[in-house]
């Protein structure tokens, strides 16, 4: 098991730079976003512009110009990001991956992975933007 939480390239530049935003409070440009996270700009300007069609960000043009959160991010929870990128989280498959357990009923891990992923809705859920938000890279 390499990784108990897999998470999109898409979701996590979606997280990383929207919580950019929250810290700045003000519009950040794709390049500005992109140099902090050394991503490209062509891919992250992608996920941000998915975000806005769908209301969580807003894009300003011109020189003052840029993208910022729609609405108020003490209010954004990474789940909700998440979802908006990946859609919702997965139930849960066996950690251990046994052809005895292709019934996930009777996997005697069932209720351990119920409670992971239980836990992970629930941290992901509770934890919001401005909790995690992080200064962007100086002007340059």
């Amino acid at each position: 098991m390499d990784r108990l939480l897999r998470i999109s390239e898409a979701a996590s530049l979606a997280i990383h730079s929207m919580t950019l935003m929250a810290a700045a409070k003000r519009p950040l440009t794709v390049h500005k976003m992109a140099s902090g996270l050394d991503v490209s700009v062509a891919h992250l300007g992608m996920v941000l512009q998915r975000r806005a069609l769908v209301g969580m960000l807003s894009s300003t043009r011109g020189p003052k110009g840029g993208f910022s959160i729609a609405g108020k991010p003490e209010e954004i929870s990474l789940l909700a990001v998440w979802e908006a990128t990946d859609g919702p989280l997965a139930q849960p498959r066996c950690l251990l991956n046994e052809p005895a357990c292709r019934d996930c009923d009777a996997c005697p891990m069932r209720s351990v992975e119920q409670q992971i992923h239980d836990t992970v809705v629930n941290i992901l859920g509770n934890t919001y933007l401005t909790d995690i938000a992080v200064d962007p890279p100086p002007d340059t």
